[in-house]
């Protein structure tokens, strides 16, 4: 070394490219043998990734019955936005940030099991970011050694043809694809998902168990979201029209909504989710009849025989329980009435 380098014949480029290469060798070696300990070691538990931590009703609600479920194993962990207002029933239930990656990959390395939903988060329709993102994680749960599963999923066609081949290539890795209807099992098929894979099992929300039987006065629950095309306004003012006593249930904070309904139907009692599911379930039933844009909202009103209507903005609000006549479809969304003559009236008999 020392007679090429007083010769000046050291190439010291050359030198260092193959110094950094073989030191990348080396740690590219060494994180081999660490993934290949940490996938084969001892593991218990079980963590949880969907639509956690945002204040929505229905994804809370679904949180709960998946852990239920689950109450055999004892070491639960729940990757969430916020802590401080997702209900838990255990306060041995661990919950973590979503952008704590450091605490995340901590546990795909410990636990068993990695639960993406349940519900329809495999969806590109609001943000493909966000399709990305749970793909993303199930990456890093396989990598590390963590068994993934598909809880409780619905599935509407994907827009875009990358984000249906993201989630065919991603079905590779799945040990169990749950869907909560028979569409959601057709449409996985028809995009190459292995079928053996695929179980269907209701929405979990139906197994919930409320804890009383609620009494109910004649009256109407209005349950509303922020949708494109969907005229609130003008449904908000021929409800005014009907003359009977409603009351507005929104299932996850929305002030822009809000203060629409305050502003224009000041008379009527606007109810907001903010965490506390037992206070909202009481004030929802004590309602007799449900006219909701939201798919839970329908199946809570169906658990205890209330009487719905569905403003169907997706497939899956279009539930057999409910008769054809009382399903309002979005490409024929306009004007309530006549749609809802007939479900008024068996409220009231007073006509608009």
């Amino acid at each position: 070394f020392l007679s090429f380098f007083q010769q000046g014949q050291m190439n010291f480029p050359n030198l260092w490219a193959s110094g950094l290469i073989l030191m990348l060798m080396v740690q590219l070696t060494l994180l081999f043998l660490i993934l290949i300990l940490v996938r084969f070691k001892r593991r218990s538990g079980y963590i949880h990734l969907g639509y956690f931590g945002f204040g929505n009703l229905g994804d809370d609600l679904l949180l709960i019955c998946q852990l239920r479920r689950q109450k055999e194993v004892q070491e639960h962990t729940v990757i969430c936005s916020d802590m401080s207002n997702l209900p838990l029933e255990s306060k041995q239930t661990d919950l973590i940030l979503r952008h704590d990656l450091a605490a995340i990959l901590d546990r795909f390395c410990r636990y068993e099991r990695m639960f993406l939903g349940p519900g329809g988060i495999l969806q590109d329709k609001s943000s493909r970011w966000s399709l990305l993102y749970y793909l993303a994680f199930g990456f890093l749960a396989r990598i590390m050694g963590c068994s993934w599963y598909w809880s409780g999923q619905g599935f509407s066609p994907l827009k875009f043809k990358s984000s249906a081949w993201l989630v065919l290539c991603a079905s590779w890795l799945v040990s169990l694809i749950e869907v909560r209807d028979k569409s959601s099992s057709e449409y996985l098929i028809n995009l190459g998902v292995n079928p053996n894979k695929i179980e269907i099992t209701r929405d979990l929300v139906w197994d919930f168990d409320l804890p009383i039987r609620y009494a109910s006065t004649k009256s109407l629950a209005v349950v509303l979201r922020s949708w494109r095309g969907a005229p609130l306004e003008d449904w908000i003012k021929e409800l005014i029209s009907i003359g009977i006593k409603r009351q507005y249930f929104l299932f996850e904070k929305d002030v822009s909504l809000e203060k629409k309904i305050r502003s224009l139907d000041p008379k009527a009692t606007v109810f907001v989710y903010r965490g506390d599911w037992r206070e909202f379930l009481k004030r929802f039933y004590g309602c007799s009849h449900i006219l909701s844009m939201r798919f839970h909202g329908l199946i809570l009103g169906l658990k205890s025989q209330r009487e719905c209507f569905s403003l169907a903005y997706d497939e899956k609000c279009e539930l057999e329980q409910i008769s054809p006549k009382f399903i309002l479809k979005s490409p024929h969304w306009g004007t309530l009435f006549p749609a809802i003559r007939d479900f008024v009236e068996t409220i009231s008999r007073k006509r608009p």
